[in-house]
């Protein structure tokens, strides 16, 4: 069951069930809508199959557990404080679920053949996302006009609110290959590829030919899809892989410094996006001249930003309430758009905090950064690189923690981080 999560993860099949509150005014929200994923149906059988099995007793990292834990009680307790019950209370039935297999599952990634089918997955699911965005380009829509595709959603030039970026003063649309927008392709590829590399040249047997094919048809395909913040982390997985790559340190203190780095840049980067609307201009600045859209998107996201600081001082403690935001955010939203522009924050930790409290977004942080110290102080230092790409992405967009699909995979390379040992430990 846990390789058939690993091959379905990129999907997108689900069975949506729309009601009265997935709508703000008479706008259709995505996050509002109560969703059963194919994956949720996949993690509810390998829960209840490792329940069984285990008969309740597991061996996890009690700090990790812990911390996770306190932090889906923070989410339980907002949902009380939500305007809407029905789309906080599926929301959070996700996390919970997704809370119980990071429970269950977590000494099954102990075996080895475990990590090697996640990998085998990997690396098959890059391949055909690739293809696939290369033939969306291509047609400039859809390959296939339906969601039967492994959920590729049907749209071409005319479908309304597509994304559009410009190629040399040519407009086109990006490749979505199954995802809901461009932006979400790019950030799995990011740390997929980075995963990917990884593994290739830091096992026993260096795979020099397959990393290199595997590679080059992904950054292409991550070229396509124009999300600079998407290029920006997978240049610095690759910074850090090169510059680095201790997998097997040979010192405690060797340990101890990289993993004070490691921490230093996760905390930098997340000062780096709570800030954003202090140099946005500079941003915005350094776009090419071509990149409206682009340079729209640094615009709204700031005055997203700036709301969301709006809605922690009205309610720090508590919040407004888990997968709120699209709905409570406008009275606080100052940039007049022509279309209504109903998105999250794109930044996960004041999302988190603006919808569970500021305790919920700190929880939330240790749980990422104790993993990041866990790993790199057992040698996993490949999961530290791949979780720092995850924080960089996570304050400058939300998919990390509102899609279910790049969910999954942060918290699959959290329990790979986590259950890794190497040679060496600093602990």
């Amino acid at each position: 069951m846990l390789i058939i999560l690993f091959f379905i993860l990129p999907w997108n099949l689900g069975k949506h069930f729309e009601q009265s509150s997935s709508l703000v005014n008479t706008s259709v929200i995505p996050y509002l809508i109560p969703t059963l994923y194919l994956q949720d149906i996949v993690v509810v059988a390998i829960v209840a199959l490792l329940f069984q099995k285990e008969r309740g007793t597991f061996k996890g990292d009690g700090h990790a557990l812990r911390l996770f834990f306190l932090f889906i009680v923070a989410a339980f307790l907002s949902v009380f404080f939500a305007d809407r019950f029905y789309p906080s209370g599926y929301f959070f039935v996700r996390l919970l679920l997704y809370f119980l297999f990071f429970l269950a599952s977590i000494n099954s990634f102990r075996s080895s053949s475990v990590r090697r089918w996640f990998f085998v997955s990997l690396a098959l699911n890059l391949f055909l996302l690739s293809v696939l965005g290369f033939l969306q380009f291509y047609k400039q829509s859809s390959v296939f006009n339906n969601y039967l595709f492994f959920g590729e959603q049907p749209y071409n030039v005319f479908t309304p609110f597509i994304a559009k970026e410009s190629f040399s003063g040519v407009t086109k649309i990006p490749p979505y290959a199954t995802f809901l927008h461009p932006n979400i392709f790019a950030g799995y590829l990011a740390v997929s590829l980075i995963l990917l590399l990884g593994y290739f040249l830091t096992g026993k047997k260096r795979r020099v030919v397959p990393s290199a094919f595997f590679v080059l048809i992904g950054v292409v395909a991550l070229f396509l899809t124009k999300s600079y913040t998407a290029w920006a982390a997978f240049v610095l997985g690759l910074l850090l892989l090169s510059l680095a790559r201790p997998v097997s340190v040979k010192s405690v203190k060797d340990a101890r410094l990289i993993t004070s780095i490691l921490l230093f840049l996760a905390f930098a980067t997340v000062l780096l996006g709570l800030l954003f609307p202090s140099y946005k201009n500079l941003v915005v600045t350094a776009l090419p001249a071509d990149s409206i859209t682009s340079t729209l998107s640094v615009e709204r996201r700031s005055a997203l930003l700036n709301a969301s600081y709006k809605m922690v001082s009205q309610k720090p403690f508590f919040g407004w309430g888990i997968n709120s935001f699209t709905y409570s955010f406008e009275p606080f939203y100052t940039r007049f758009d022509v279309v209504r522009f109903l998105q999250p924050v794109h930044n996960v930790y004041a999302l988190i905090a603006a919808e569970v409290g500021i305790l919920g977004a700190v929880l939330f942080l240790l749980l990422t950064f104790y993993t990041i110290y866990r790993s790199t102080c057992r040698g996993g230092f490949l999961y530290s690189v791949a979780l720092i790409q995850v924080v960089f992405l996570s304050s400058f967009d939300h998919y990390f923690f509102t899609i279910p699909q790049t969910q999954l995979l942060f918290i699959l390379t959290l329990i790979m981080g986590l259950t890794y040992t190497g040679d060496s430990s600093c602990l």
